[in-house]
Protein backbone atom coordinates (compact mmCIF):
# COMPACT_ATOMS: atom_id res chain seq x y z
CA UNK A 1 0.00 0.00 0.00
CA UNK A 2 0.89 3.53 -0.83
CA UNK A 3 -0.54 6.13 1.82
CA UNK A 4 0.24 9.81 1.11
CA UNK A 5 -1.23 13.69 2.54
CA UNK A 6 -2.77 14.30 -0.53
CA UNK A 7 -2.85 13.31 -4.35
CA UNK A 8 -4.28 14.72 -7.59
CA UNK A 9 -6.34 11.36 -7.80
CA UNK A 10 -6.17 7.88 -6.37
CA UNK A 11 -6.56 6.49 -9.27
CA UNK A 12 -4.45 8.27 -11.00
CA UNK A 13 -0.94 7.03 -8.50
CA UNK A 14 -2.85 3.44 -8.17
CA UNK A 15 -2.30 3.10 -12.48
CA UNK A 16 0.82 4.42 -12.81
CA UNK A 17 2.17 2.81 -10.21
CA UNK A 18 0.54 -0.58 -11.43
CA UNK A 19 1.31 -0.11 -15.66
CA UNK A 20 5.44 1.11 -14.90
CA UNK A 21 8.01 -1.10 -16.34
CA UNK A 22 10.48 -2.08 -13.81
CA UNK A 23 12.65 0.11 -15.27
CA UNK A 24 11.14 3.50 -14.15
CA UNK A 25 11.50 5.42 -11.08
CA UNK A 26 8.46 4.06 -8.84
CA UNK A 27 8.72 2.90 -5.98
CA UNK A 28 6.30 -0.18 -6.72
CA UNK A 29 6.33 0.17 -10.32
CA UNK A 30 4.83 -3.28 -12.25
CA UNK A 31 3.20 -4.57 -9.40
CA UNK A 32 -0.11 -6.91 -10.09
CA UNK A 33 -2.17 -5.63 -7.07
CA UNK A 34 -2.12 -2.35 -5.01
CA UNK A 35 -3.89 -0.25 -2.89
CA UNK A 36 -3.48 3.91 -2.56
CA UNK A 37 -4.79 5.87 0.43
CA UNK A 38 -4.39 9.44 0.92
CA UNK A 39 -5.89 11.89 2.76
CA UNK A 40 -6.84 14.22 0.18
CA UNK A 41 -7.47 14.22 -3.36
CA UNK A 42 -7.40 17.56 -5.20
CA UNK A 43 -8.21 16.83 -8.62
CA UNK A 44 -10.71 13.55 -8.07
CA UNK A 45 -12.95 12.23 -11.03
CA UNK A 46 -16.12 10.44 -10.62
CA UNK A 47 -18.53 9.26 -12.84
CA UNK A 48 -19.20 10.93 -16.36
CA UNK A 49 -15.84 13.06 -15.66
CA UNK A 50 -16.97 15.11 -12.87
CA UNK A 51 -14.25 16.67 -10.96
CA UNK A 52 -13.90 16.93 -7.32
CA UNK A 53 -12.16 17.94 -4.62
CA UNK A 54 -12.33 15.98 -1.13
CA UNK A 55 -11.77 18.27 1.93
CA UNK A 56 -8.76 16.50 4.62
CA UNK A 57 -10.01 14.34 7.59
CA UNK A 58 -13.31 13.67 6.02
CA UNK A 59 -13.24 10.12 4.08
CA UNK A 60 -11.87 7.84 3.07
CA UNK A 61 -9.81 8.08 -0.25
CA UNK A 62 -8.44 4.81 -1.98
CA UNK A 63 -8.14 3.39 -5.02
CA UNK A 64 -7.42 -0.57 -5.56
CA UNK A 65 -5.52 -1.81 -8.67
CA UNK A 66 -5.67 -5.00 -9.22
CA UNK A 67 -4.12 -6.76 -12.99
CA UNK A 68 -6.08 -10.61 -12.48
CA UNK A 69 -5.75 -12.69 -15.39
CA UNK A 70 -9.35 -13.00 -15.69
CA UNK A 71 -11.74 -12.55 -18.77
CA UNK A 72 -13.77 -9.43 -19.13
CA UNK A 73 -17.08 -11.09 -18.74
CA UNK A 74 -15.55 -12.19 -15.18
CA UNK A 75 -14.28 -9.30 -14.23
CA UNK A 76 -17.56 -6.97 -14.62
CA UNK A 77 -18.54 -8.03 -11.18
CA UNK A 78 -15.33 -7.43 -9.08
CA UNK A 79 -16.64 -3.63 -9.20
CA UNK A 80 -19.98 -4.64 -7.48
CA UNK A 81 -18.32 -7.31 -5.04
CA UNK A 82 -15.53 -4.89 -4.06
CA UNK A 83 -18.46 -1.81 -3.30
CA UNK A 84 -20.61 -4.08 -1.19
CA UNK A 85 -17.42 -5.78 0.72
CA UNK A 86 -16.28 -2.52 1.48
CA UNK A 87 -19.63 -1.56 2.68
CA UNK A 88 -19.96 -4.68 4.82
CA UNK A 89 -16.24 -3.95 6.49
CA UNK A 90 -16.93 -0.51 7.36
CA UNK A 91 -20.46 -1.53 8.53
CA UNK A 92 -19.08 -4.43 11.38
CA UNK A 93 -15.64 -2.42 12.28
CA UNK A 94 -17.69 1.03 12.83
CA UNK A 95 -21.04 -0.66 14.65
CA UNK A 96 -23.14 -0.18 11.58
CA UNK A 97 -22.43 2.93 10.32
CA UNK A 98 -21.88 2.16 6.12
CA UNK A 99 -20.93 4.28 3.89
CA UNK A 100 -23.45 5.05 0.69
CA UNK A 101 -22.22 3.26 -2.78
Amino acid sequence: MLEFDAVPSTNDVAFAEGRARPDELKPLGGVPALAVRAGRQVAGRGRGGHAWESPPGVGLYLSIYLRPSWTPRQATWLTLAAGLAARAACGAVTHGIAPDL
